[in-house]
C-alpha cells in the first residue's frame, strides 16, 4: 500500500506542471524579461508628423505648462510648430507655422518663467525669442538674434535664480548669453563664446545648479568642450 501511494504522488507531478505552465500562459506569473501591464511595450501617442511629415524632428521643444504638454517641431518647410496635449494622447496645434516666420525653422528650446511659457528658435536671420500666457497667443519678446544674425539659434532656455537665461548658437564670434529678470528686457551676461570663439553655443538644458553656482556646457570643436560657472548669472 505504501508503494502505490508514493507512485500516485508521482503521477500528480506532470499535472503540478501543466498547472504551472498555464498561470505563466494566462499572466499569472511575470516570464522573464516581461513585467505585468506590458510596462517595457512603448505606445506611439501622436500621427507621425502630426500629420504632416515635414515635421521631421522634435529637437528640445518638450515641457510641460498650465497641466499640457508642449511640444514643438523642427519644420524647414513650413516653419516650426508647437503642438499641446491635456491627456498626451490628442493633439491641437496651437501656433501658426513659424510663428507666421517660415525661417523660424525650428522649436529649439522652451521653459516657463513667471507665468509665461517660452520658446527659442532657429532662424538664419536670427533666433526669436517668442512667450505666451496661455499656450495659444504668442509675442516675440527679443529683436532676431538679440541684434545680430550670427546669433541664428536659441538653443537653451533655462532659469536661475530669479532671471531667464538664453544662449544662443554663433559660429561667428561664439555663443552669448543673455538674460532678462521680465522676460522683455535682455541684457549679454558673458564676453561671446566667453572669450574663444570655438565655443560656438550652450546646449545644455536643465538648469544645472550645484552649491549656488549656476553650470552650463559649451559646444567646441576645436579644443573640446568647455564647462563654465557663474553664482550670480553676470560674472
Amino acid at each position: 500500500m505504501k508503494k502505490n501511494k508514493k507512485l500516485n504522488v508521482w503521477l500528480l507531478v506532470p499535472v503540478f506542471s501543466l498547472l504551472i505552465l498555464l498561470l505563466f500562459i494566462s499572466g499569472g506569473y511575470a516570464m522573464p524579461n516581461q513585467q505585468k501591464g506590458n510596462s517595457l511595450i512603448w505606445k506611439q501617442v501622436n500621427q507621425d508628423g502630426f500629420g504632416d511629415v515635414n515635421n521631421w524632428a522634435i529637437w528640445s521643444g518638450m515641457i510641460v505648462f498650465n497641466n499640457a504638454l508642449y511640444v514643438g517641431t523642427e519644420n524647414d518647410s513650413t516653419g516650426a510648430e508647437v503642438w499641446r496635449s491635456s491627456d498626451g494622447v490628442t493633439w491641437e496645434q496651437v501656433n501658426i507655422d513659424g510663428f507666421g516666420d517660415v525661417r523660424n525653422a525650428d522649436v529649439s528650446s522652451m521653459a516657463v518663467f513667471n507665468g509665461y511659457l517660452y520658446a527659442g528658435t532657429l532662424n538664419d536671420d536670427g533666433g526669436e525669442i517668442w512667450r505666451s500666457s496661455n499656450g495659444i497667443n504668442w509675442n516675440q519678446v527679443n529683436a532676431n538674434g538679440f541684434g545680430s544674425a550670427d546669433n541664428n539659434d536659441a538653443p537653451m532656455i533655462a532659469v536661475f535664480g530669479n532671471d531667464l537665461f538664453v544662449a544662443t548658437l554663433n559660429d561667428s564670434t561664439g555663443t552669448e548669453l543673455w538674460k532678462s529678470s521680465n522676460g522683455t528686457d535682455w541684457g549679454q551676461t558673458n564676453t561671446d563664446g566667453f572669450g574663444d570663439s570655438n565655443n560656438a553655443a550652450i546646449w545644455t538644458k536643465e538648469n544645472a545648479t550645484f552649491s549656488g553656482f549656476y553650470y552650463v556646457g559649451t559646444h567646441n570643436f576645436s579644443t573640446g568642450a568647455e564647462i563654465w560657472r557663474s553664482s550670480n548669472g553676470s560674472t
